[in-house]
């Protein structure tokens, strides 16, 4: 059940990923509630309304069977690996940086909302109004010159080894280059228009935000019933998809995810950033898909076994043999998900549904091995020699 409900939280967060792409890279404009840059509620309630919209027609999808989302995961597929190659290209093909995307500092202070033309201090600029209310200049302003930087800088700037340190903060603080204290400490209520933190980092925060990435690996067993040789492929497909999801994964950290509210691998994509955005947008697409066929077959394998006595009604099957009881409360579960409408609320619950799961197998394969050590039985393991 543990792992059931991670599942189907999951389809929940990749709907509003889905979302969030839309909105924020890609169309802006179909904002419902006015403009979600201004109030992160307005952003949440609008993931909440097109989430509600995407379940739905997903939830169809998923209706007609598991023949028709296999097409479809054929074609996000592709998207998503021509995107992963257009990005290590694109990588490779701005090695010196691009002009792009510039940002405008003060000192060295992140600051948003600014026409580049407006990135000076001269009285009566843009700039100056933010900062001097009332005639009196904010400190910090008035000690610090302002820049404009490249914001795609290119391998060959270092920028890989600064990506490599790393760099908490603390809610409120600012995003500024280096670690003075002068730089990233907030010091007065009004933070005019520098980017600040907007929630509290450290390694365990970002573990349960990162850890929803990489539980795609264990699809093959949501859809064991449907493989010609479950014994084999299951083992051979998993240990594929931990090396290749690995290294995407830890080159995207290493290169970064966003900046000035676009996507720097979109930015820096080969030939341009739909490539990216598409890709994005269709591989969580693929995985909302594949966790909404998964949940349901596992809720009613746990149904059929018996285990829970009062999840039986879910075992029964469709006439076209689709789980159709157990899809119902799969989408209600998941609709549930969707309303919280923050995929940084969502990440780190559905973490620790697959986190408790991965704990207890885990720890039934230590106790089953040193049982057998102890008694002097050695029971087989499977075909490839690994516990799966």
């Amino acid at each position: 059940m543990l792992f059931y409900t991670g599942t189907t939280l999951a389809a929940a967060m990749y709907i509003v990923g889905a979302v969030e792409i839309v909105l924020t890279y890609m169309a802006p404009w179909l904002s419902i509630f006015g403009d979600f840059t201004k109030d992160a509620n307005i952003m949440y309630n609008n993931f909440r309304v097109y989430g509600s919209i995407l379940l739905v027609i997903m939830g169809c999808i998923v209706f007609v069977g598991v023949k028709f989302v296999n097409k479809f995961a054929g074609v996000a597929l592709a998207c998503v690996i021509f995107s992963i190659i257009a990005v290590y290209v694109g990588i490779f093909t701005n090695i010196k940086g691009n002009d792009k995307l510039h940002m405008c500092i003060l000192g060295n202070r992140l600051l948003k909302d600014i026409d580049l033309g407006n990135c000076t201090k001269d009285r009566g600029s843009g700039l100056w109004n933010i900062f001097c209310e009332n005639g009196e200049c904010d400190e910090y302003f008035k000690e610090s010159n302002v820049s404009i930087v490249q914001g795609i800088r290119g391998l060959e700037s270092g920028v890989l080894f600064e990506n490599l340190m790393p760099s908490f903060l603390e809610n409120g603080q600012y995003i500024a280059y280096g670690r003075e204290p002068k730089d990233y400490e907030k010091t007065k209520e009004n933070s005019y228009n520098q980017v600040m933190a907007d929630i509290t980092t450290s390694f365990t925060i970002l573990i349960g935000i990162f850890f929803p990435s990489v539980t795609g690996i264990m699809a093959g067993s949501n859809r064991s019933g449907d493989l010609a040789d479950a014994q084999k492929s299951i083992p051979i497909g998993t240990i594929c998809a931990i090396l290749t999801t690995s290294t995407v994964y830890l080159s995207c950290v290493v290169f970064g995810q966003s900046i000035g509210g676009k996507l720097v691998v979109a930015n820096i994509a080969w030939p341009n950033q739909w490539v990216i955005l598409i890709g994005s947008f269709l591989s969580t697409l693929g995985a909302g898909l594949q966790s909404l066929t998964g949940a349901p077959r596992l809720l009613q394998a746990i149904a059929k076994d018996q285990i829970i006595p009062f999840l039986q009604p879910f075992a029964v099957s469709s006439k076209r043999g689709e789980p159709t009881r157990a899809l119902l409360l799969t989408l209600c579960i998941c609709q549930c998900g969707i309303l919280l409408g923050n995929v940084d609320i969502l990440a780190p619950l559905l973490s620790m549904f697959f986190l408790m799961c991965y704990g207890f197998v885990i720890w039934l394969v230590l106790f089953k091995h040193c049982y057998e050590h102890l008694i002097g039985v050695h029971d087989s393991v499977s075909i490839t020699g690994y516990y799966h």
